[in-house]
């Protein structure tokens, strides 16, 4: 870092990134729909990236209004809503949590998608099914239901078939 004159994380996390992005848009030069997605923390540092870099929130719900704010596309997996391993998150958290609400229309064009996150630092065959199910399934039905399909009673009743 001193031979380059980096004085802190961020200049280092900027260097990496860029490098990581040349390589990616080399290989994929053949398909116009490939495209570089980075976790949040890339644009938090500041770190240089082209405009159709999307972005994976993962920190906080707050940042998907940030990102979306700055003009991003962005996948959600927020760990106050969407992380598998906080037993904090029931099904029924997992299932209201709406990506989009609080965002401008514009805003919300930029949410593309969510994504559960399972971590194994609390995770072995002994608990695995019931960390997962039936979270990650309310996850899915949020994912592919409108925001008026909401209700956590006919979601169990769905679930449970």
């Amino acid at each position: 870092m001193a031979d380059n004159g980096w004085t802190n994380y961020n200049s280092l996390l900027n260097y990496f990134v860029t490098k990581a992005d040349v390589i990616v848009k080399e290989l994929t030069q053949q398909s116009s729909t490939a495209r570089t997605i980075h976790w949040e923390e890339v644009f938090s540092a500041s770190c240089d990236v082209s405009d159709d870099t999307i972005f994976q929130v993962w920190t906080s719900s707050t940042m998907m209004s940030v990102l979306t704010a700055a003009g991003y596309k962005v996948i959600s997996s927020p760990s106050d809503y969407w992380y598998l391993d906080h037993s904090e998150n029931t099904w029924k958290v997992m299932y209201q949590y709406e990506p989009t609400v609080g965002l401008s229309t514009a805003q919300a064009s930029n949410v593309i998608g969510g994504e559960v996150a399972m971590w194994g630092e609390y995770i072995y065959d002994g608990n695995f099914e019931q960390m997962v199910y039936p979270r990650a399934q309310a996850v899915a039905e949020r994912l592919w239901s409108p925001q008026t399909v909401n209700d956590t009673t006919t979601a169990l009743d769905r679930m449970l078939i």
